[in-house]
């Protein structure tokens, strides 16, 4: 069971299909007896369904996007090594705001959308269910597990931010990658929203693996890979569901086996101050053990980006490492509202206006643009220097004494420090020019903005 976000893109290139077709084609050798895949938000679900006439005989379930399908078109048989059913799916993909929008009622506020459209369009396909478990009951005189897929944004995550209880912190980012589309606590899906009747709930979206409001049978297995540097720390896994029968009730527990996925390529993320970046890709470095591809971010402050630059030049790093990012961290630069902060609506209320102009400057006129190429004339100002006394420690007409290298190393030294000084003075002066172009710039915006909020007002009233 893949639950959506087959591909990261809804145009893939034709090797990703590729490697998707192989991939099903290669579970026909193995004794998966059923396969089932439904569309993620990432995924075109024309572009899944496509298959699915030639992928329904060799009982690959496959389904793109409900566009076209009946409730009944999305409920499944899922066969043991007899031939019998041993489950009931019902394989719901991701459901678009226009979809969903089918299913609320005019009383429906948004703090309450993503509930009542989930839960309405949940009891549909649960009617479609309980005609098929009696069908199977008719037939074979046994009860079934029932499964249930989803693609969607739940609420009460366990695990990455959870254990940390980080409710702000779950809320930024579906995959590392992306900032989550939501404003505050809207399009979160609550677990109550789920059908009891359902004895497994198998969710896709988030990428790591979690349960929803703390019940067992509500899951994410997560994506099997790094997907971003920000899951670098993450462990990914498949899940293994099996399917406890209980006397007393005639019910199903299910019993979740995590299965840590392989690590073929290492992601490392490294972030702090320069000593602290530098220690740890020192470290990495040191392991000689490790022959595994590492692709490696750093994210450092901003005040450290030549120094960090020119101290990472001076190591010999193995060509099975390779640093592929680099990044200043976020929050060094602006101190006021934090546009990839989710608020709730009663938050952004208290928000003064003047803040919010000056903030939406900040983004759109970052000081990195002016502190660049400022960095840049003192980077290779430093480069020339550090060439300039590598000649003089290697003399061609004689041998330097060790006080002699000695007193060149730590003249060197200095004339660095001195060049990084100065950069810091340059970088602060143009800080404080950019902080009153910022200002006057705010001024000059805000009155249009209050107009607009003024504008607002008046059509509500």
């Amino acid at each position: 069971m893949v639950s959506g976000d087959i591909f990261d893109t809804k145009r893939p290139s034709i090797i990703a299909k590729k490697l998707y077709y192989s991939f099903l084609a290669s579970l026909l050798k193995t004794d998966c007896r059923n396969v089932v895949v439904v569309g993620g938000n990432h995924d075109s679900g024309d572009l899944l369904d496509v298959a699915r006439e030639l992928a329904e005989p060799l009982n690959i379930h496959v389904v793109g996007s409900i566009e076209n399908r009946t409730p009944e078109e999305m409920i499944f048989m899922l066969k043991d090594q007899n031939g019998e059913c041993g489950a009931i799916l019902a394989a719901v993909p991701f459901l678009s705001d226009m979809e969903l929008h089918n299913f609320y009622t005019e009383d429906c506020d948004d703090k309450t959308f993503s509930d009542i459209a989930y839960a309405a369009y949940y009891q549909t396909i649960l009617a479609e269910v309980e005609k098929r478990k009696q069908q199977v009951k008719q037939e074979t005189g046994r009860e079934v597990p029932v499964i249930l897929t989803g693609h969607l944004y739940a609420a009460g995550l366990e695990g990455r931010y959870g254990e940390a209880g980080d409710d702000e912190a779950e809320l930024k980012t579906d995959d590392g990658i992306k900032t989550l589309d939501y404003v505050g606590k809207l399009g979160k899906v609550h677990s109550h929203v789920f059908p009891k009747e359902f004895t497994y709930v198998a969710l896709g979206h988030i990428h790591y693996s979690t349960r929803v409001g703390g019940e067992n049978r509500i899951r994410y297995s997560g994506s099997p890979f790094v997907m971003g540097f920000d899951e670098a720390r993450t462990k990914h896994h498949i899940l293994q569901v099996d399917f406890e029968e209980q006397e007393e009730d005639g019910g199903f527990e299910p019993r979740v086996k995590p299965i840590r996925t392989p690590e073929n390529v290492l992601f490392r993320l490294l972030e702090g101050t320069k000593e602290k970046i530098l220690d740890d890709l020192r470290e990495i470095i040191s392991n000689t053990e490790e022959k595994r591809k590492t692709f490696i971010e750093l994210r450092y402050r901003s005040e450290d980006s030549t120094a960090l630059r020119a101290a990472v030049d001076e190591l010999t790093i193995p060509d099975h490492i390779q640093i592929v990012s680099w990044k200043s961290l976020k929050g060094t630069e602006n101190s006021h509202v934090g546009l990839d902060k989710d608020y709730s609506m009663e938050e952004m209320k208290k928000i003064e206006m003047d803040e919010i102009v000056r903030t939406l400057a900040e983004k759109t006129f970052p000081f990195s643009v002016k502190a660049e190429p400022i960095q840049k004339n003192y980077k290779k100002a430093m480069d020339n220097l550090k060439r300039e006394y590598k000649e003089k420690a290697k003399p061609a007409d004689q041998k330097l004494t060790k006080e002699e290298k000695e007193a060149l190393e730590q003249e060197k030294k200095e004339k660095l420090e001195q060049l990084e000084q100065q950069m810091k003075q340059e970088l602060e002066q143009e800080r404080e020019k950019h902080n009153a172009y910022l200002k006057e710039l705010s001024e000059k915006i805000l009155p249009i903005f209050r107009q607009a909020e003024d504008d607002v007002k008046n059509q509500k009233e």
